[in-house]
């Protein structure tokens, strides 16, 4: 079978070279449980019950897929593979963290029930296994434990499908983090004002999605014109802030955002939300600042307000889960989001055959990928539709 795989090359004096780039490796298979040719999995997993061989139809890129093709996780094993024509040490990773596909087989022992997998379409998120611990979705088949299938709603393609799982498992971690309860009218409970900064991308969206259940005010924010409050207005305040702030005080009352949910990981942005967060407000963010001094992670915060405003601060990370909580996770979701309404219209989604996957993660590394578009890589385009 193909597979987009990231290579480590360690050289004699132990220097590490990574690169990837498309590769030919046996098919997997769970009828014979130590043949040679099933490299895909481990041998433990191999042997034992309760996994499934998939035939992927579709494969997100992700920014954290890119950034794992760079060498940015410092988690990300590699499975040796000997030595390579230069006399390296080589060994590799099969990258890809969101999938959808058909389920091929499950493995001897399994129980009945977990037969009825079989020819089913489901979608499958990573948690820290996928490409990380474990080979990853860009591959035409895969190897998965049956706790991480998730069925995939008959109303989404297979790019759909398989765009959907971290931004959205990523999304309902952020509002668990929140621990908002809905609202009811006739409840003595507050109706909050939630701020989701940068809306418009992958987890912006899934996020204004699920809270749309919560009965509670959403305010959208993010750069350009289609959200309630541009990110990009310039300064306009007396104390320097970008005038989006001022209208976000008139939007609440004067009292500010009492949850800022951040899918920026803008360092201005972030800094400047955090000015207008309401007293007991919670901070919910998903990735470390950018923006400041090159390489800086560093946000500064106003201890003293924070303290005396009974604030809290609360990041969330996708991959502090294995893949059956992620996809228990990601699958608790799905059952609230309207399937005939789908997130991604197949108009933004830029489908990629396999042949050109490597081309493909070179132009978006490089920050030259279409505008808005959503990046899969499909491996059946006739089936696409379905």
């Amino acid at each position: 079978m193909l597979a987009l795989v990231l290579e480590q090359r360690v050289s004699d004096d132990g220097a590490k070279e990574l690169s990837y780039d498309l590769r030919e490796l046996p098919v997997p298979s769970l009828e014979e449980e130590r043949s040679s040719q099933v490299e895909v999995a481990s041998q433990h997993q191999q042997e034992e019950a309760g996994q499934a061989v998939i035939k992927v139809y579709a494969s997100a890129i992700h920014p954290s897929d890119l950034l794992n093709s760079r060498g940015g996780f410092p988690y990300t094993t590699f499975q040796q593979t000997g030595t390579s024509k230069v006399g390296h040490q080589a060994s590799y990773r099969v990258l890809g963290r969101d999938l959808s596909g058909v389920v091929q087989s499950v493995s001897r022992g399994a129980s009945s029930s977990a037969q009825t997998w079989i020819n089913k379409q489901v979608l499958c998120t990573s948690g820290h296994d996928l490409s990380f611990s474990q080979h990853g979705t860009s591959a035409q088949y895969v190897v998965l434990p049956l706790s991480a299938l998730v069925e995939k709603p008959s109303s989404l393609s297979w790019s759909q499908a398989a765009l959907l799982g971290v931004p959205l498992q990523t999304a309902s971690l952020m509002i668990q983090r929140a621990q908002i309860q809905a609202y009811e009218e006739g409840q003595q409970q507050q109706k909050l004002d939630m701020l989701v900064l940068g809306c418009s991308g992958n987890v912006g969206r899934m996020l204004v999605e699920l809270l749309r259940g919560t009965g509670h005010n959403i305010i959208t924010a993010a750069r350009g014109t289609g959200a309630m409050l541009n990110l990009a207005s310039a300064t306009g305040t007396d104390e320097g802030l970008p005038s989006w702030t001022e209208q976000l005080k008139e939007l609440t009352g004067s009292k500010g955002a009492d949850i800022i949910f951040d899918c920026t990981g803008n360092l201005e942005v972030q800094s400047a939300s955090l000015c207008v967060l309401a007293k007991f407000g919670k901070f919910i963010f998903i990735a470390a600042p950018k923006g400041g001094a090159p390489g800086s992670t560093v946000l500064g915060i106003d201890m003293m307000r924070m303290y005396r405003l009974g604030q809290s601060l609360l990041g969330v990370n996708s991959l502090l889960y294995d893949v059956a909580q992620a996809n228990a996770q990601l699958n608790h979701s799905l059952a609230l989001i309207d399937h005939t309404k789908p997130l991604l219209a197949q108009e933004e989604i830029e489908k990629v055959p396999l042949r050109l996957a490597k081309q493909t993660y070179d132009l978006l590394n490089g920050k030259q990928g279409r505008a808005g578009k959503k990046y899969c890589i499909v491996f059946d385009e006739a089936r696409e539709g379905h």
